[in-house]
């Protein structure tokens, strides 16, 4: 029973390190987007370009 134990929790551990490494990952790589006052903005461009199958 112990060793079962011992198992559920390098399982659990592992699964928290990898999930804290994905999202290192995924920050790093994301892009920063800026938006200067005059610069126009088309705020249905993102509605034109999703397709509903």
């Amino acid at each position: 029973m112990e060793e079962l134990k011992e198992l559920h929790n390098e399982a659990y551990e592992n699964s928290r390190i990898y999930k804290a490494k994905l999202k290192a990952f995924h920050d790093k790589n994301l892009i920063r987007k800026s938006f200067d006052e005059n610069q126009k903005h088309d705020k249905d461009s993102k509605k034109k370009k999703l397709v509903f199958r």
